[in-house]
């Protein structure tokens, strides 16, 4: 019997299909390697198990990647011992808008356009995160800040543009979804499995409404793209497509 490889990149019938019609040749080295992943499971995970179950009971099992994932974790942790906390000071100022009356300045304390100023120089010198290491140079340069009058020298006006997000990988919608729902992450992902798989929308047919969950990759297919750029230009128009 011959045997191939059939290989794709994306769920989607035509993507599938074109697989299918042009399968490959086995690759010995892909299948080595998928050997030598096994060995390092058996050679890691059959020592490493037996400690889990005695130190920490409950534990199922680990290998090669739960194995690297503890040595991170406890890298990290070490980190967090090691830390030596060392206190510094920073100062804020709000600033209101004054109006000049007479040669006299007068300051709107409750004015709506106020605004903060985080202090960055002092005596034409640029503060660092450790300028300030007690209390009494904070409050003295506070003092001094309360007791001045500053101007507005220059302002630059400037267009920020902002991206989307990214579509979710699995870690991003997991990390969303318990961070603003307060999801876990079984829950999580059964409802991912749920709106993969389909619903039903005012009919017997089940609708699929995202793509493939379980993934690290952000990339589209060729056609969802395509999908995505008509469906776009249809409901908002032309004008709102990216060239």
């Amino acid at each position: 019997i011959k045997v191939f490889r059939v290989a794709f990149t994306e769920i989607t019938k035509l993507a599938i299909m074109q697989a299918i019609e042009a399968p490959r040749d086995i690759s010995m080295p892909l299948v080595n390697a998928c050997l030598a992943r096994r060995a390092l499971d058996y050679l890691i995970g059959f020592g490493l198990s037996p400690l889990l179950w005695r130190k920490l009971p409950g534990s199922k099992s680990a290998g090669r990647v739960q194995s690297a994932a503890l040595a991170l974790i406890c890298d990290r942790e070490r980190e967090i011992e090691e830390f030596m906390p060392r206190e510094y000071w920073t100062l804020e100022v709000e600033c209101c808008l004054a109006i000049e009356e007479s040669n006299a300045m007068t300051f709107l304390a409750k004015s709506p356009e106020a605004f903060p100023v985080q202090l960055t120089h002092v005596d034409g010198k640029k503060l660092h995160q450790f300028s300030l290491v007690t209390e009494v140079e904070g409050r003295d340069l506070a003092g001094l800040i309360m007791s001045s009058k500053f101007s507005v020298q220059s302002a630059k006006e400037s267009v920020r543009r902002r991206s989307p997000a990214k579509p979710y990988i699995t870690s991003t919608l997991q990390h969303d979804a318990q961070n603003k729902l307060g999801f876990a992450t079984v829950h999580t992902m059964n409802l991912a499995q749920r709106l993969y798989e389909g619903v039903k929308l005012g009919n017997d047919d089940l609708s699929g409404l995202i793509t493939y969950m379980r993934t690290d990759s952000h990339q589209l297919s060729n056609e969802a793209i395509l999908d995505i750029r008509s469906f776009a230009a249809e409901r908002y128009g032309e004008e709102y497509v990216p060239i």
